[in-house]
C-alpha cells in the first residue's frame, strides 16, 4: 500500500478519534490534538523556562553539586503542578519528565550532561499519612518516568519520612528548615542502593531547598558521593506555593 495512502488512513482515523475522544489541554483546557497531548502549544510557550543556573544561586550549599527546573513557579507552570497534585492529574508526569530531561540536556549552563554520571534516582518521600491522603507520590511518579527516559535506577524506599511535617507552604524561612529537621531516616535495608553512589533527588517544587537539602546532608552521612536535585518548578523569589 503507498505511503500516501497510509497517512491519509491515519489522519482520517486521528480525527474521527477526536471527534468522538476529543483530548484536552491540562491548562487552558483548549480541544487539542494526541501529539500536543496534555498542553497544547500556546500554554508551552507560555511557560517561564529556566535556561540558566543563576536562578539557584540563593540556595547553593555544599551537600548539593546544583540543582535545575523546568521553569519558574507562576502562570501555566504553577498550575499544571497544582493539578498534577491536588486534582489527580497523574498523567502529567510524564510530560514533566521529558521536559525537564530534555531543557536539561540543553541547558547551556553545563559542560557536561551530569545526568550521565548519576547511579541512582531518589524521590523525596511523602510521609504515609500524607500518602493514604493523596494517594499517590508525586516525586515518585516524577522519578519514576525520569528513570525510563534516562536509563536510572528509581528507589522510592531508600529513605522514609519518619516525622509528619506540616505544609512547608505555610511556613516561613527559617520555619521550613526547622520544619523538616530530623524528618527522615535511612532505610538500612537499603542502604547500598545510596552508600558510594551518586544520587539525583527529584521533587516537585524549590523553594528554600528545606527539604531536599536536610535529604542530602543524611546522605552523604551515609556515604553518599554527589548529588543533584532536579524538579519541577523553582518557585519566583518572595513567592508562596498554594
Amino acid at each position: 500500500m503507498p505511503s500516501s495512502i497510509i497517512k491519509n488512513f491515519t489522519e482520517a482515523f486521528s480525527g474521527v478519534t477526536n471527534l468522538f475522544f476529543p483530548l484536552y489541554c491540562a491548562s487552558c483546557n483548549a480541544n487539542i490534538s494526541k501529539k500536543c497531548f496534555p498542553v497544547c502549544s500556546d500554554c508551552r510557550e507560555s511557560i517561564s523556562y529556566i535556561s540558566g543556573l543563576e536562578v539557584f544561586d540563593d540556595i547553593a550549599c555544599h551537600e548539593i553539586n546544583g540543582y535545575f527546573s523546568i521553569g519558574l513557579y507562576e502562570g501555566v507552570l504553577k498550575q499544571l503542578i497544582a493539578g498534577f497534585k491536588y486534582h489527580k492529574k497523574t498523567y502529567l508526569a510524564p510530560f514533566f519528565a521529558r521536559e525537564l530531561t530534555e531543557r536539561f540536556k540543553r541547558c547551556i549552563s553545563f559542560n557536561i550532561n551530569p545526568l550521565s554520571n548519576f547511579d541512582v534516582i531518589v524521590p523525596v518521600p511523602l510521609h504515609k499519612s500524607k500518602l493514604k491522603t493523596r494517594g499517590f507520590n508525586q516525586s515518585e511518579l516524577l522519578a519514576s518516568e525520569i528513570g525510563k527516559i534516562t536509563g536510572l535506577e528509581v528507589c522510592a524506599d531508600a529513605v522514609n519520612r519518619k516525622k509528619e511535617t506540616r505544609e512547608q507552604n505555610k511556613l516561613h524561612y527559617k520555619e521550613r528548615f526547622k520544619n523538616v529537621e530530623d524528618a527522615f531516616e535511612i532505610n538500612y535495608k537499603n542502604i547500598c542502593q545510596i552508600k558510594s553512589k551518586n544520587v539525583i533527588i527529584i521533587d516537585d517544587i524549590i523553594t528554600t531547598a528545606a527539604t531536599v537539602k536536610s535529604l542530602a546532608r543524611l546522605f552523604k552521612k551515609h556515604g553518599a558521593l554527589d548529588i543533584f536535585v532536579l524538579s519541577a518548578a523553582r518557585t519566583v523569589a518572595g513567592a508562596k506555593t498554594p
